[in-house]
């Protein structure tokens, strides 16, 4: 490809341009230096002569404004490098040419013109690169590298301290002639536009986006003395209106702090840190520091790395042309770089904390005015009504395109002629000549939405609601806490006479009639306007309060009133977000009509306070007998309820009788509480029937109550991620139509017994949780797509409960401790589900062809096989039996002939049902609580030891639960062989004193869910019984490793075994 060729306005013989623009596109290779422009003829000539010299082909020359260079058709991108001042000049001229554009940072002397800048070049479609290169200092890349490995967790706090030393002569007591323009704030090239400037891009670029800020800025240094080029006063001075010292703090979007302090004009004395930079995580730290000369450029110098306390080596930068090359090169590979849009972020920063220092009063050595970041202004209740009147005049299609679609659809009716402006809400209307847009659901805050319904109120508009219930209690703030307001709150306005003020001041308005210009719509007419479109409106997303707000509330006392929601007719789907949903009026009418719920961050404790008692509360309202303030409920006991309760065992399902009745747990007593009011007031049938979606996510919710399910029948999609929940909800039973649960992001650690909760679920996302076995997920036979990402499975052969599955389609595994522990688990994974006959997507990919070349069974042979027409009843494993001695009669079946004398699980019955019987293969029965060795016997010779066991005297024992299957196929228990079986040949694949291999041990584990301890048998002696004990207590060691006493202690769980006494003896 051939080189991009490059002009370069402001490229002399000296200066930062040929200091470190112009070696970087010498060295590029992807570039070519193809001219240059300045002021003067003169200076042109020679840089094009020095430049030609050393690119080694003729550099034209252009002098004047930047019209010459930008019109030139050799030139392919053109490269500004001014002072900050005329960027804006330059760069318009340059991208109105229709060149890609690169611009030295500030960009623009502000944000204005930046915002201009970026405008041009997104209209005439060119590309734009910033001289924002500390993003490429091997340092942050570096560091960069450290945080993706996510090695010190999630980052809490990051805290910098940097200084720009005097004898740099900028910014301080000093300041070189050519340099003067640094002294003026709006000059572009202040402290705050280039050291904090190139510092904070480096900050955003690794930590994420700001969301508030805190600014202190200070002037130590307002009379600055001006030099000459050899450093010498020239008894010149200068007044500067830069701030010499910023110190703020702020909040980063993902929750962490973040605290700076840049100083300019002191002293570089001895052993004084130039730069420091702390990055703490949950799991370890991050230090940059540099004592070097002005090393807070980190564009142009790399600090030293530490990480928890140790050096990182990396190759550091060897000049300032080093990460200009890198961005450079960035941008001709397609790779990421700095553009217009990302300096426009930064700019904007930076213009909140200069608006700051404007407020500074003159000549005061320093001054601490803290604001929120974006900086904003209140806005007039007039003005926002008409702003949010014209946004849904624009996009009233879109908006109309936000609810869910109904399945089947009508011809399109002809096109009304009304026009929309006489029609307001024809987006509703049959109008569908063109393609419909794309959705936007209606968005806005509890405040600005109280204050449309009390202005629509006020002018007499019906069906806005009450707007007099009090809440006492929300768990959420009702309105934005700014904790530096200081305005006099003792003389407040009560509504009554709020509404009679709003009333006064909208009398007020001047006809636009007078400044001679069309006369808008009236302040009535827009609000009912806006009451139409509330009325029409299909989906709205309502979140907390923000710093912006409406003039005349802006005083007024917080807000304790709830928020109707009776002009909203025709919702179909409700996003709150941030607020408390019992601060809401209305559930009883949503309930009707709402098909996609989602409620994040409410603090909620008990979701039946929505689902039921505000469905409830809101319909007594309604009817005049319920009292009009609404309450928090809490339910009782609750609040002293443990979030970390153990997660229960459920009991093991009797295949004899799954197919014929529904198991039954036995009874535990319910950590959960439940509220009455169901009982007492139960709902009618039709509230929530239409609810399709259903999202609680990140609600800190440790419980799931049932009463609510029962009235959410009609789900088909459930979001309860980001929760504290320990384990599935048993009430998720009650959803019979649910086909889609998140329970990602909680504190899962069993899915034991799920298939006894959900029955036909299709996607199942269990990730970020602390799952060590997936043991029950094989039962689960409607299953398509399951996650299991960043668990703590640590065996591979987990996985391969899945395969069964005949549906499965899609696993995600990655994150799990085995990914890292084998290298070619996704090898083993794939063959899983190969000898299943099955091709699957693993973490989102099919296996490649060098994965196929190592698996060791291809899935036409695998179908060729003597499985037969029934895939699950492949190559079942050997059955341990681990329990020590059982009594026969335990074991006793009837004749095989009989019904229900085999075993079988429920997912091969379910499977094989309407084929005909096959005969039953012999299966090796291996018992390890024999004296010293392992009896192996065939499956035919135990029903017959089995079979002459039932003659024997003696009833048969009380079993109260079956032997259960929750292996990868079907893994069960047997009791030991009769004492005269006589031992295997030589010649069997498990010879008496022949180790299992490793993967053989994986599939013969016992899980918590298989292993039972035996049932009272004959009566023992004390030591037989030690022996079987201790003989147990090896097994499990050997198989299960340093979980063993986890499946131990689930064991005993109402078993009759062996007394826990003889453990001591």
């Amino acid at each position: 490809m051939s080189p991009i060729k490059v002009g370069v306005v402001g490229l002399s013989s000296t200066g930062w341009a040929a200091s470190a623009l112009a070696p970087g596109l010498l060295n590029a290779p992807s570039f070519s230096l193809t001219a240059v422009s300045t002021t003067s003829a003169a200076s042109a000539e020679a840089s094009a002569q020095k430049y030609s010299a050393l690119a080694g082909h003729p550099v034209k020359s252009f002098h004047g404004d930047a019209s010459g260079i930008a019109n030139d058709k050799d030139v392919d991108l053109v490269a500004v490098s001014v002072k900050a001042p005329a960027h804006r000049a330059v760069a318009l001229a340059v991208i109105e040419a229709g060149k890609d554009v690169f611009i030295e940072w500030p960009a623009g002397a502000n944000a204005t013109e930046t915002a201009e800048i970026a405008a041009a070049a997104k209209a005439k479609g060119v590309k734009s690169i910033v001289g924002l290169q500390g993003r490429q200092a091997p340092s942050v890349k570096k560091v960069k590298e450290i945080l993706e490995s996510g090695v010190i967790g999630k980052v809490r706090s990051s805290s910098i301290i940097a200084l720009c030393p005097r004898e740099l002569n900028v910014w301080g007591p000093t300041v070189t002639e050519r340099n003067l323009y640094f002294t003026d704030i709006n000059g572009g090239a202040t402290l705050l536009d280039i050291g904090v400037g190139h510092l904070f891009d480096a900050v955003t670029h690794l930590l994420g986006d700001l969301a508030t800020v805190s600014a202190t800025t200070a002037q130590h240094y307002p009379i600055v003395t001006v030099l000459d080029d050899e450093q010498k006063p020239t008894g010149k001075t200068v007044n500067a209106s830069a701030p010499d010292q910023i110190a703020f703090n702020g909040l980063f979007k993902s929750g962490a702090i973040s605290s700076a302090i840049f100083c300019a004009g002191l002293p570089a004395t001895q052993g004084r840190k130039h730069f420091l930079w702390e990055i703490d995580g949950e799991e370890g730290s991050i230090r940059m520091e540099s004592d070097e000369f002005a090393s807070l450029f980190v564009n142009v110098k790399d600090p030293k790395v530490y990480l928890n306390g140790e050096l990182v080596e990396f190759e550091a930068v060897t000049g300032p042309a080093t990460n200009l090359t890198s961005a450079w090169e960035a941008f001709a590979k397609g790779e990421a770089y700095p553009t217009l849009e990302d300096a426009l972020k930064t700019r904007r920063l930076l213009e909140g904390i200069k608006q700051i220092d404007q407020l500074r009063p003159a000549n005061t050595p320093q001054t601490c005015t803290p604001t929120k970041f974006p900086l904003m202004e209140h806005e007039a209740g007039d003005d926002y009504i008409r702003r949010i009147a014209s946004f849904i005049r624009i996009n009233e299609r879109a908006l109309g395109e936000a609810g869910i679609p109904l399945r089947r659809r009508g011809p399109p009716p002809k096109p009304a002629s009304a026009p929309s402006s006489l029609n307001p809400m024809a987006w509703f209307g049959p109008e569908r000549n063109s393609p419909p847009p794309k959705p936007i659901k209606f968005a806005i805050d509890t405040h600005h939405l109280f204050y449309l319904l009390m202005r629509m109120e006020d002018g007499g508009i019906d069906g806005v609601g009450t707007l007099d219930v009090k809440v006492d209690n929300p768990s959420k703030p009702m309105n934005y806490i700014n904790i530096f307001r200081d305005s006099d709150k003792s003389d407040t306005l009560s509504m009554a006479s709020f509404r009679s003020t709003l009333s006064a001041v909208s009398g007020l308005s001047l006809g636009a009639a007078w400044w001679g210009r069309p006369e808008p719509p009236s302040i009535n007419a827009e609000l009912k306007y806006l009451f139409s479109c509330f009325t029409k409106i299909p989906a709205l997303v309502l979140s907390s309060p923000g710093p912006k707000m409406v003039k005349e509330l802006a005083n007024e006392p917080p807000n304790e009133n709830c928020l109707p929601l009776e002009a909203f007719r025709s919702l179909q789907v409700f996003e709150c977000a941030d607020i408390d949903p019992r601060t809401v009026l209305g559930w009883d009418r949503l309930s009707d009509g709402l098909r996609s719920l989602t409620i994040k961050r409410s603090g909620l404790e008990d979701v039946s306070d929505i689902f039921i008692g505000a469905v409830l509360d809101d319909h007594g309202r309604r009817e005049g007998t319920t009292s009009r303030s609404r309450s928090r409920r809490v339910s009782p006991g609750h609040a002293q309820q443990s979030s970390v309760y153990s997660t229960r065992l459920p009991e093991t399902v009797p295949e004899a009788n799954e197919d014929s009745a529904p198991p039954t747990p036995h009874p535990d007593p319910d950590p959960i509480p439940h509220s009455d009011e169901p009982a007492a007031h139960p709902l009618p049938d039709h509230k929530w029937s239409a609810l399709r979606y259903l999202s609680l996510s990140d609600n800190s919710l440790t419980f799931l109550p049932t009463d609510p399910l029962a009235y959410l029948s009609s789900v088909s999609s459930l979001d309860l991620s980001s929760n504290l929940l320990v384990s599935v909800p048993p009430g998720l039973s009650a959803l019979h139509s649910l086909s889609s649960l998140n329970l990602s992001d909680n504190m899962i650690d069993s899915v034991l017994g799920i298939y006894t909760h959900l029955g036909q679920i299709l996607s199942l996302n269990l990730a970020r949780n602390r799952l060590e076995s997936i043991c029950g997920l094989e039962r689960l036979l409607a299953l398509e797509r399951v996650d299991l990402r960043h668990n703590i499975i640590d065996d591979p052969a987990e996985v391969s409960r899945l395969a069964v599955l005949p549906n499965i389609s899609d696993v995600w595994i990655e994150g799990n401790p085995f990914c890292e522990l084998d290298d070619a688990y996704r090898v083993m994974c794939f063959e899983y589900f190969w000898k299943e006959g099955k091709s699957i997507a693993l973490d989102g990919s099919a296996p490649g062809l060098i994965e196929k070349r190592g698996l060791s069974v291809r899935p036409d042979e695998q179908m060729s096989s003597s499985r037969g027409s029934v895939r699950m009843k492949a190559n079942s494993p050997p059955v341990v039996a681990v329990g020590g001695a059982r009594s026969p009669a335990l074991n006793a079946s009837p004749d095989s002939s009989q019904p229900g004398s085999r075993n079988d699980s429920p997912l091969l019955a379910a499977v094989g049902a309407k084929e005909k019987e096959r005969k039953k293969k012999n299966k090796r029965i291996v018992d390890l609580s024999g004296p010293g060795h392992r009896a192996v016997r065939s499956e035919a010779e135990g029903s017959a030891a089995e079979g002459a066991a039932v003659a024997g005297p003696g009833p048969r024992p009380a079993v109260h639960r079956a032997r259960p299957s929750h292996g990868r196929h079907r893994s069960e228990f047997s009791s030991p062989p009769p004492s005269g079986l006589s031992p295997p040949s030589p010649s069997s694949p498990l010879a008496p004193g022949e180790p299992l291999s490793r993967s053989a041990a994986r599939r013969n584990r016992v899980s918590a869910s298989v292993f039972e301890p035996p049932t009272a048998g004959p009566v023992m002696s004390s030591e037989a019984n030690a022996e079987a004990y201790r003989r147990r207590i090896e097994a499990l060691q050997n198989d299960m490793g340093e979980g063993w006493l986890k499946v131990f202690s689930q064991g005993q769980m109402g078993s009759p075994g062996v007394s826990p006494g003889v453990a001591s003896g």
